[in-house]
């Protein structure tokens, strides 16, 4: 809230923020393996707990999303779009190994 009020942070109001839906599960798209990406763009650490997040403390995973998802929409768009083919892909190849048993078993 001090960064607010110095003027050295900024804040949407909740109405502004943009939700992406983001699955709670899937560890790709968790806040400290996506933060690398995005730590050293200057608009995103006005919005964010960056200094916190560089010492590894990280904010909710919705709020994060929220600000990323409505500051780099396409970005994030993108990004949650890579995760999901990877998982696609993923699951198609772990579905694809079938084990048949024949005569030859007994």
């Amino acid at each position: 809230m001090q960064g607010i009020l110095s003027g050295v942070k900024e804040a949407y109001e909740t109405k502004e923020i943009t939700n992406l839906n983001i699955k709670d599960s899937w560890h790709e798209l968790a806040v400290k393996n996506v933060w690398p990406y995005l730590k050293h763009d200057q608009e995103v650490r006005k919005y964010l707990p960056a200094d916190e997040m560089d010492m590894g403390k990280y904010p909710d995973k919705k709020f994060f999303w929220g600000v990323i998802s409505t500051l780099k929409q396409d970005w994030a768009q993108n990004f949650k779009d890579d995760v999901m083919k990877k998982r696609e892909k993923l699951t198609f190849n772990v579905t694809k190994k079938i084990i048949v048993v024949t005569d030859k078993w007994k």
